[in-house]
Protein backbone atom coordinates (compact mmCIF):
# COMPACT_ATOMS: atom_id res chain seq x y z
CA UNK A 1 0.00 0.00 0.00
CA UNK A 2 1.29 3.53 -1.08
CA UNK A 3 1.60 5.69 2.00
CA UNK A 4 2.03 9.11 2.28
CA UNK A 5 4.36 11.25 4.71
CA UNK A 6 2.41 13.50 7.27
CA UNK A 7 4.33 16.24 6.26
CA UNK A 8 2.22 16.54 2.87
CA UNK A 9 -1.09 15.18 4.02
CA UNK A 10 -4.16 17.62 3.67
CA UNK A 11 -6.88 17.26 6.78
CA UNK A 12 -10.25 17.81 5.98
CA UNK A 13 -12.04 19.13 8.66
CA UNK A 14 -15.93 18.21 8.89
CA UNK A 15 -17.71 21.68 9.61
CA UNK A 16 -21.62 21.81 10.85
CA UNK A 17 -24.16 20.69 7.98
CA UNK A 18 -25.10 23.00 5.27
CA UNK A 19 -21.64 24.57 5.18
CA UNK A 20 -18.45 24.39 2.99
CA UNK A 21 -15.67 21.78 4.45
CA UNK A 22 -12.64 22.83 4.88
CA UNK A 23 -9.52 22.00 4.18
CA UNK A 24 -6.08 22.83 6.03
CA UNK A 25 -2.35 22.47 5.35
CA UNK A 26 -0.81 20.14 8.10
CA UNK A 27 2.40 22.49 7.37
CA UNK A 28 0.93 26.45 7.24
CA UNK A 29 3.18 28.53 5.24
CA UNK A 30 3.84 31.98 6.15
CA UNK A 31 3.00 35.08 4.80
CA UNK A 32 4.97 36.20 2.10
CA UNK A 33 6.63 39.93 2.49
CA UNK A 34 4.42 42.52 0.81
CA UNK A 35 5.27 46.08 -1.06
CA UNK A 36 3.24 48.96 0.07
CA UNK A 37 0.17 47.89 -2.08
CA UNK A 38 0.05 44.19 -0.62
CA UNK A 39 2.03 42.70 -3.55
CA UNK A 40 3.59 40.02 -2.56
CA UNK A 41 7.48 40.63 -3.02
CA UNK A 42 10.37 37.97 -5.27
CA UNK A 43 12.38 36.06 -3.23
CA UNK A 44 16.12 37.14 -2.51
CA UNK A 45 18.37 36.86 -5.10
CA UNK A 46 20.51 33.89 -4.80
CA UNK A 47 23.95 35.22 -2.81
CA UNK A 48 26.88 32.82 -3.38
CA UNK A 49 28.32 34.10 -0.58
CA UNK A 50 27.96 37.75 -0.76
CA UNK A 51 25.18 40.07 -0.96
CA UNK A 52 24.10 41.76 -4.26
CA UNK A 53 23.15 45.19 -3.07
CA UNK A 54 21.78 46.56 -6.04
CA UNK A 55 19.24 43.85 -6.86
CA UNK A 56 18.31 43.72 -3.46
CA UNK A 57 17.50 47.59 -3.52
CA UNK A 58 15.39 47.00 -6.45
CA UNK A 59 13.79 43.52 -6.01
CA UNK A 60 12.38 44.63 -2.44
CA UNK A 61 11.90 48.56 -2.85
CA UNK A 62 8.88 49.40 -4.58
CA UNK A 63 9.94 51.05 -7.66
CA UNK A 64 8.03 52.63 -10.41
CA UNK A 65 8.99 53.73 -13.94
CA UNK A 66 7.51 56.10 -16.27
CA UNK A 67 6.87 55.99 -19.76
CA UNK A 68 9.69 57.19 -22.03
CA UNK A 69 9.09 60.61 -24.19
CA UNK A 70 11.59 62.87 -26.33
CA UNK A 71 11.61 66.01 -25.86
CA UNK A 72 12.17 68.30 -29.01
CA UNK A 73 13.50 71.92 -27.07
CA UNK A 74 14.12 74.92 -29.46
CA UNK A 75 16.96 77.57 -28.09
CA UNK A 76 16.52 79.62 -26.16
CA UNK A 77 14.50 77.37 -23.52
CA UNK A 78 15.03 76.00 -19.67
CA UNK A 79 13.02 73.53 -17.73
CA UNK A 80 12.97 73.06 -14.26
CA UNK A 81 12.11 69.42 -13.02
CA UNK A 82 10.40 68.78 -9.46
CA UNK A 83 11.96 66.54 -7.09
CA UNK A 84 11.08 63.48 -6.64
CA UNK A 85 11.80 60.90 -9.78
CA UNK A 86 14.98 59.73 -10.64
CA UNK A 87 15.48 61.40 -14.29
CA UNK A 88 17.61 59.92 -17.02
CA UNK A 89 18.08 61.28 -20.48
CA UNK A 90 19.89 61.09 -23.66
CA UNK A 91 20.59 63.69 -25.93
CA UNK A 92 19.87 62.59 -29.62
CA UNK A 93 21.14 66.15 -30.65
CA UNK A 94 22.04 69.31 -29.88
CA UNK A 95 23.02 70.08 -26.10
CA UNK A 96 21.88 70.20 -23.16
CA UNK A 97 23.41 71.57 -19.73
CA UNK A 98 22.15 70.28 -16.63
CA UNK A 99 22.33 72.04 -13.08
CA UNK A 100 21.59 69.57 -10.43
CA UNK A 101 20.15 71.19 -7.19
CA UNK A 102 21.20 74.54 -6.22
CA UNK A 103 24.46 73.98 -7.48
CA UNK A 104 25.85 76.26 -9.10
CA UNK A 105 27.67 73.95 -11.89
CA UNK A 106 26.49 73.15 -15.18
CA UNK A 107 27.28 69.67 -16.52
CA UNK A 108 27.54 69.90 -20.30
CA UNK A 109 25.74 66.67 -21.90
CA UNK A 110 27.29 66.34 -25.80
CA UNK A 111 25.00 64.27 -28.25
CA UNK A 112 24.95 61.14 -27.69
CA UNK A 113 25.62 61.44 -23.80
CA UNK A 114 23.10 59.34 -21.16
CA UNK A 115 22.92 61.36 -17.47
CA UNK A 116 20.96 60.18 -14.95
CA UNK A 117 19.79 61.90 -11.58
CA UNK A 118 19.61 59.28 -8.85
CA UNK A 119 18.26 61.49 -5.53
CA UNK A 120 15.31 63.50 -5.39
CA UNK A 121 16.23 67.20 -6.22
CA UNK A 122 15.20 69.92 -8.32
CA UNK A 123 16.87 69.92 -12.21
CA UNK A 124 17.12 72.81 -14.64
CA UNK A 125 18.16 71.67 -18.28
CA UNK A 126 18.84 74.63 -20.54
CA UNK A 127 20.29 75.20 -23.74
CA UNK A 128 22.75 77.78 -21.99
CA UNK A 129 24.26 78.03 -18.94
CA UNK A 130 22.32 81.62 -18.26
CA UNK A 131 19.45 80.54 -20.46
CA UNK A 132 15.72 81.24 -17.88
CA UNK A 133 14.15 78.09 -16.47
CA UNK A 134 9.84 77.53 -16.47
CA UNK A 135 8.69 74.63 -14.56
CA UNK A 136 7.82 71.40 -16.65
CA UNK A 137 4.68 71.43 -15.30
CA UNK A 138 3.64 74.54 -16.65
CA UNK A 139 4.48 73.97 -20.05
CA UNK A 140 3.36 70.28 -20.52
CA UNK A 141 0.56 68.46 -19.32
CA UNK A 142 1.29 66.23 -16.95
CA UNK A 143 -1.15 63.68 -18.84
CA UNK A 144 0.74 63.92 -21.87
CA UNK A 145 4.01 63.16 -20.09
CA UNK A 146 2.57 60.51 -18.66
CA UNK A 147 1.01 59.00 -22.05
CA UNK A 148 4.41 59.20 -23.71
CA UNK A 149 3.75 61.85 -25.86
CA UNK A 150 6.79 64.33 -27.72
CA UNK A 151 6.83 66.88 -26.56
CA UNK A 152 7.60 70.37 -28.03
CA UNK A 153 9.05 74.04 -26.54
CA UNK A 154 11.10 76.70 -26.75
CA UNK A 155 11.99 79.59 -28.93
CA UNK A 156 12.57 78.48 -32.18
CA UNK A 157 16.17 78.57 -33.33
CA UNK A 158 18.66 75.42 -32.56
CA UNK A 159 17.21 72.54 -31.88
CA UNK A 160 17.89 69.67 -28.94
CA UNK A 161 16.47 66.59 -28.96
CA UNK A 162 16.35 64.34 -25.26
CA UNK A 163 15.33 60.80 -25.12
CA UNK A 164 13.42 60.21 -21.50
CA UNK A 165 12.38 58.46 -18.79
CA UNK A 166 12.34 58.70 -15.18
CA UNK A 167 11.97 56.18 -12.14
CA UNK A 168 10.13 56.51 -8.27
CA UNK A 169 11.66 54.72 -5.70
CA UNK A 170 9.64 54.45 -2.88
CA UNK A 171 11.85 54.11 0.81
CA UNK A 172 14.83 55.82 -0.83
CA UNK A 173 16.81 56.95 1.89
CA UNK A 174 16.09 53.05 3.36
CA UNK A 175 17.41 51.04 0.22
CA UNK A 176 20.49 49.51 0.28
CA UNK A 177 23.16 50.93 -1.55
CA UNK A 178 21.26 54.00 -3.55
CA UNK A 179 21.76 56.55 -0.81
CA UNK A 180 25.68 55.84 -1.60
CA UNK A 181 25.58 56.59 -4.29
CA UNK A 182 26.33 60.29 -6.09
CA UNK A 183 23.32 62.48 -7.00
CA UNK A 184 23.92 62.05 -10.95
CA UNK A 185 25.87 59.68 -13.31
CA UNK A 186 27.21 61.27 -16.26
CA UNK A 187 28.30 58.72 -19.18
CA UNK A 188 29.63 59.75 -22.10
CA UNK A 189 28.56 59.04 -25.50
CA UNK A 190 31.78 55.93 -26.19
CA UNK A 191 31.34 54.48 -22.54
CA UNK A 192 30.67 50.88 -23.28
CA UNK A 193 27.77 50.49 -21.61
CA UNK A 194 26.48 53.41 -23.66
CA UNK A 195 27.37 51.83 -26.91
CA UNK A 196 26.54 48.31 -26.41
CA UNK A 197 23.54 48.30 -24.04
CA UNK A 198 22.29 51.60 -22.98
CA UNK A 199 21.86 52.44 -26.89
CA UNK A 200 20.12 49.87 -27.69
CA UNK A 201 17.77 49.83 -24.97
CA UNK A 202 16.76 53.59 -25.03
CA UNK A 203 15.97 52.74 -28.99
CA UNK A 204 13.59 50.15 -28.26
CA UNK A 205 12.30 52.54 -25.48
CA UNK A 206 11.01 55.10 -28.46
CA UNK A 207 10.38 52.45 -30.92
CA UNK A 208 7.73 50.80 -27.94
CA UNK A 209 5.93 54.59 -27.54
CA UNK A 210 4.85 54.01 -31.07
CA UNK A 211 2.67 51.15 -30.01
CA UNK A 212 1.19 52.77 -26.96
CA UNK A 213 -1.72 50.51 -28.28
CA UNK A 214 -0.58 47.34 -27.81
CA UNK A 215 -0.87 44.68 -25.42
CA UNK A 216 1.85 44.75 -22.75
CA UNK A 217 3.09 48.43 -23.32
CA UNK A 218 3.00 49.99 -19.80
CA UNK A 219 4.52 46.60 -18.13
CA UNK A 220 6.86 46.73 -21.25
CA UNK A 221 7.77 50.50 -20.46
CA UNK A 222 8.43 49.69 -16.99
CA UNK A 223 10.77 47.16 -17.41
CA UNK A 224 12.58 48.84 -20.20
CA UNK A 225 12.99 52.20 -17.88
CA UNK A 226 14.17 49.84 -14.63
CA UNK A 227 16.51 48.01 -16.62
CA UNK A 228 17.50 51.20 -17.98
CA UNK A 229 18.30 52.70 -14.64
CA UNK A 230 20.04 50.02 -13.78
CA UNK A 231 22.68 49.39 -16.18
CA UNK A 232 23.41 53.49 -15.91
CA UNK A 233 24.23 52.54 -11.76
CA UNK A 234 26.28 49.34 -13.05
CA UNK A 235 28.06 51.16 -15.54
CA UNK A 236 28.88 53.78 -12.67
CA UNK A 237 30.11 51.00 -10.38
CA UNK A 238 32.39 49.64 -12.47
CA UNK A 239 33.85 52.69 -13.50
CA UNK A 240 34.58 53.95 -9.86
CA UNK A 241 35.37 50.07 -8.76
CA UNK A 242 33.02 51.10 -5.93
CA UNK A 243 32.13 47.86 -3.90
CA UNK A 244 28.60 46.33 -5.24
CA UNK A 245 28.39 43.70 -2.14
CA UNK A 246 29.16 42.90 0.87
CA UNK A 247 30.10 39.42 2.84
Amino acid sequence: MMRFSPDIVTVAQRTAPGKPQAVASAHRTKPLPADHRGRPLPPAPPTHGQRDLLSEAMLHTSAHAFIGTTWQLSAPWGLELPAGPCIFLRVEFGRCFVQVGDDGQHITLAPGDVFLSIHPTTLRLRNAPASPTVSLLDVFDLADISAGKPLVHGGGDVTTKLSTGAVILRDHQRMPLIPSLPAHVHLPADDQTVKSILNPLLDLIRAETAVADAPGHLATMDHLAQTVFLQIIRAHLHNSDAPTDLP
